[in-house]
C-alpha cells in the first residue's frame, strides 16, 4: 500500500514538467523533444534575466517569461489529464490481485478457472491489454482457435497493442498451426478444468 501511494506521488511530480510524463512513463519520444525545450527556454531566460551582463530589453524579457509560464501552464494541465484518464483506466489494486490469481491458475493449468477470472476483469475493464492477450493465449492452448483469433484482433484494436505487439504476433503464428474451421472446436464451450 505504501508503495502505491510513493507512486501516484511520483506520476503527480512528474507532471510538474512539461514533457516528463510522456517520457518518464510512456517512453515517448515527443516527451523528450518537449522536455529538452522547455529546459533550454528556462536556461536561457535564467541567463539573460540575472547572468549576462547586457540582458536583453525588458519587454523581450517580459515576453519570454509570459511565454515560458504560459507554456508551463499548458503543458502541466495536459499531462494532469491526461494522468486523470490514466489511472481513470489503469488497474486497481483488487484488479491486480485478480489478474494474478488468473496468471496463476493459468500456470496451473487450471483452465476453466483461468477462464473465469479473466471473462471477470474484461468484463470490468474491457481495455485491460493483459488480461486479453492471457485469454487468447488460454483458448489457444485450449483448442478454441476462433476465439482466441477474435481476442487478439480485439487486441489489436486497443491502445494497449504496442506493449504486446512480438507476443500477438506469436500467437498469430501459433494459430497458424492450428486447425481453424467451424468443426475443429465448438468455440462456444468453456475450457474443461483441469
Amino acid at each position: 500500500m505504501h508503495v502505491q501511494v510513493r507512486k501516484r506521488l511520483v506520476e503527480r511530480l512528474t507532471c510538474l514538467w512539461p514533457g516528463l510524463p510522456g517520457l518518464w512513463w510512456d517512453a515517448n519520444w515527443v516527451g523528450l523533444v518537449v522536455a529538452f525545450a522547455f529546459a533550454g527556454l528556462l536556461n536561457f531566460l535564467l541567463l539573460a534575466s540575472f547572468i549576462w551582463s547586457r540582458p536583453l530589453a525588458s519587454p523581450y524579457l517580459f515576453l519570454g517569461w509570459g511565454f515560458a509560464g504560459l507554456f508551463w501552464a499548458v503543458a502541466t494541465g495536459e499531462a494532469i489529464r491526461s494522468h486523470r484518464g490514466r489511472s481513470a483506466g489503469s488497474k486497481g489494486l483488487a484488479d491486480e490481485a485478480l489478474f494474478l490469481q488468473a496468471q496463476r491458475e493459468y500456470l496451473r493449468c487450471h483452465w476453466f478457472k483461468a477462464e473465469q477470472l479473466l471473462l471477470a476483469m474484461l468484463d470490468s475493464h474491457p481495455a485491460d491489454a493483459d488480461a486479453r492477450l492471457m485469454l487468447a493465449t488460454l483458448y489457444r492452448r485450449t483448442n478454441r482457435p476462433n476465439l482466441a483469433g477474435r481476442e487478439l484482433d480485439l487486441l489489436r484494436r486497443s491502445n494497449g497493442y504496442d506493449k504486446w505487439q512480438t507476443e500477438i504476433e506469436q500467437e498469430d503464428l501459433l494459430l497458424d498451426e492450428l486447425p481453424r474451421d467451424e468443426e475443429s472446436a465448438d468455440d462456444s464451450q468453456p475450457a474443461n478444468a483441469a
